[in-house]
């Protein structure tokens, strides 16, 4: 991952402003150690912190400003589909690229077609900064499911952003009051809003869209844009559902896994996967071994107690696909020493019961590996959980129920009734 953060403030100076980039830079070089950048043009600055992982060369950092000049961009993730686009791309527009990066396809595409087409476009996972400076307009874009996060500040005509809230913590901590209603809702639902954070002033670009700022006449004007939207993508597909399509849906998608899992593979670094054993990770690692000639590096960790201890599992389908394993043991001492170090890793409250033993593997993976795909989405997609069939359960129950016996259920605030599509 990478880290990218910026802002549009009228009453910086350039020089003022390169500071302030350098300063929210050096709270991501966590996420890119390889590099950093800044891009500053008049009131605009965009920062950049690097992890190479698709053309190591310097040609490929950022801020990338094309070759006329007029775009400039500054992105965290990867386009799986930037081989395709490419090709499309030189032969339409007759583009000479300089580096092999997915980053300078995706600076050309959206220079050429402009941010819609190319957000209908690109497949993979991303945040992005792109500043059009013809048309004195800055885009906040963040991929599908927001894998990627993007945080801004949108107060007083000013406009800040980064991957985390550090940064932005770090030149706006005078201006940043807590927002108790958001933090009411993460202790009842161990989550934070979709668009919200834990602060008053910052909120984060949702999944699927983006925002256009434009800051001509020194004003800025703000606009936000659905690209994508999966409720809708799925009503749609049940109503045109045949229940004998399905062995068609089932080669499709496996045809599709493979071909995703394929273009997530494109690295210039070492790759690896988490295994747990489960289906999701299981499924990833398989087809990741059968489009690789040499055993694919596999990582898990496991526990003392053998209540939460899935590494026997994970080393069991290790052994029958034929990957290259490595696997950690840790202690309640172990994972009892991370804790005080959580909230420099996680610039957000977060109640994943799984965080801690993933940092744990994430030290294991980094120490032989740059890249690691996992399995992550896939219960949440496939209902994999059983507390959506018991939610769903509980929800046909509160029914039944009389209107007033709802309402003082409600009143009394003992179980949280309402819920929020994300």
């Amino acid at each position: 991952m990478c880290g990218i953060n910026g802002y549009i403030d009228f009453d910086l100076s350039p020089d003022h402003g390169k500071h302030l980039v350098n300063k929210m830079n050096s709270h991501l070089v966590h996420r890119g150690p390889d590099g950093k950048g800044t891009f500053i043009d008049g009131n605009i600055g965009l920062g950049h912190t690097r992890l190479s992982i698709i053309d190591l060369s310097v040609s490929a950092n950022q801020p990338m400003t094309s070759l006329s000049k007029r775009s400039t961009l500054s992105f965290n993730g990867e386009i799986y589909n930037f081989i395709n686009i490419k090709n499309e791309l030189s032969k339409s527009y007759n583009i000479s690229f300089n580096t092999s990066s997915d980053t300078e396809v995706l600076l050309n595409l959206l220079e050429y077609q402009g941010v819609d087409r190319a957000l209908d476009q690109i497949e993979g996972m991303f945040a992005f900064a792109f500043n059009d400076s013809k048309t004195q307009c800055l885009y906040l874009a963040r991929d599908r499911f927001g894998e990627k996060p993007l945080f801004y500040y949108l107060k007083n005509n000013k406009l800040y952003f980064s991957s985390e809230l550090k940064p932005l913590m770090s030149v706006l901590k005078d201006s940043l009051t807590i927002n108790y209603k958001n933090l009411d809702f993460f202790l009842k639902k161990s989550y934070l809003p979709i668009d919200e954070s834990i602060f008053n002033e910052i909120r984060k670009v949702k999944p699927g869209q983006y925002l256009k700022i434009g800051y001509s006449d020194n004003v800025l004007s703000v606009s936000e844009h659905c690209y994508w939207d999966y409720g809708k993508l799925v009503i749609d597909s049940l109503q045109t559902k045949k229940e004998s399509d399905f062995l068609f849906h089932k080669e499709q998608l496996k045809d599709l896994l493979k071909d995703k899992v394929n273009q997530a593979m494109i690295s210039d670094v070492p790759l690896g996967a988490f295994l747990s054993g489960g289906y999701d990770s299981t499924c990833m690692v398989a087809l990741m071994q059968s489009a690789k000639m040499n055993a694919v590096k596999t990582f898990s960790i496991g526990f003392d107690d053998k209540d939460f201890d899935e590494a026997p599992f994970a080393k069991a389908i290790a052994n029958h696909i034929g990957t290259d394993h490595e696997e950690l043991y840790v202690s309640r001492a172990d994972l009892l020493d991370l804790i005080p170090k959580l909230p420099e890793i996680y610039s957000e409250p977060f109640a994943d019961s799984s965080q801690i033993p993933t940092v744990l593997l994430s030290r294991l993976t980094r120490s032989h590996v740059t890249v690691s795909i996992s399995g992550d989405g896939g219960d949440e997609i496939f209902g994999g959980y059983g507390r959506y069939v018991l939610g769903e359960r509980v929800k046909s129950f509160f029914n039944y129920l009389p209107l007033h016996l709802r309402n003082f259920i409600k009143s009394t605030n003992s179980i949280d009734l309402s819920y929020q599509l994300c």
